[in-house]
């Protein structure tokens, strides 16, 4: 069994970390400030699971020796990707990039979907991990693939942003009919199960998915500036909602854009 090592602990690095041991993988697992640990044990499969891409060129960078394989789930730009991929080759690794759909919770099941440019060799190190953790969406090129990821972040708030809307619009009254409604005829994760719509019901506490979504658009902004520029009124409220006050979990920036408590069905004319 290869040796994989894990650079991130945050939400997703550690499910990584749990879900190869629990599959019987040797694994050696730190934070970034903690590298020297799983680097100077020489890993088969480096797994990053940075929080940026600028993270993961630094990173690159300062590799003595490379591993055979690193499988960089950060997410990043395009251009950030296409960077690493072309830093990897020159120290001799195969580098697949891109991100995730999901989280840690999908991971930790071995449900997650892993967007990778270029596609894994099924049957080497890499393609065992990716077994372990999930299925791949192959790409022809780490770029490709983390435009991918990026379309797929904004597809995500932009979702979560008109469900705030429409539950502000409802009022608390009308939350469980809308959401029936929109079970009916909504396709993907089930309406009861999206962040903005359990959170109108039971508000979030922490503040990590509001910050990851702030940079995420930040991401979106540079590495699709077409899409961004088209969508920009939505980027700038999304993006004054997240930055704009005090630090606060992101479905509830969301619901305040209308005051959501303070709204309801209007009177007929």
């Amino acid at each position: 069994m290869p040796l994989i090592g894990v650079l991130g602990q945050g939400a997703v690095g550690c499910a990584v970390a749990r879900r190869l041991t629990d599959r019987g993988f040797a694994v050696r697992a730190a934070d970034r400030d903690d590298r020297r640990l799983v680097l100077d044990a020489a890993p088969d499969v480096l797994v990053m699971a940075l929080t940026r891409g600028d993270e993961s060129l630094l990173q690159l960078g300062e590799l003595e020796k490379a591993p055979g394989v690193v499988l960089d789930f950060t997410t990043q730009s395009p251009e950030s990707a296409a960077r690493c991929a072309h830093l990897a080759a020159g120290l001799g690794a195969a580098y697949h990039a891109g991100g995730l759909t999901g989280g840690g919770h999908e991971l930790a099941a071995g449900r997650g979907v892993l967007l990778l440019g270029s596609p894994v060799e099924p049957d080497g190190p890499a393609g065992r991990v990716v077994s372990a953790l999930g299925r791949a969406i192959g790409f022809p090129s780490a770029a490709e693939a983390a435009r991918a990821k990026l379309l797929h972040n904004w597809v995500l708030l932009v979702q979560q942003w008109a469900a705030a809307l429409a539950l502000g619009e409802v009022g608390p009254d009308g939350h469980a009919t809308l959401v029936e409604v929109l079970a009916a005829g909504t396709a993907g994760r089930a309406v009861p199960d999206w962040s903005v719509v359990r959170d109108a019901r039971h508000p979030a506490r922490s503040t990590y998915l509001g910050r990851l979504a702030a940079k995420d658009l930040g991401e979106i902004t540079r590495g699709l500036p077409a899409l961004a520029e088209a969508g920009r009124p939505v980027v700038e409220l999304l993006t004054d909602a997240l930055l704009g006050g005090a630090e606060q979990p992101y479905t509830q920036a969301l619901l305040n854009i209308l005051d959501g408590a303070g709204n309801g069905p209007k009177e007929a004319p």
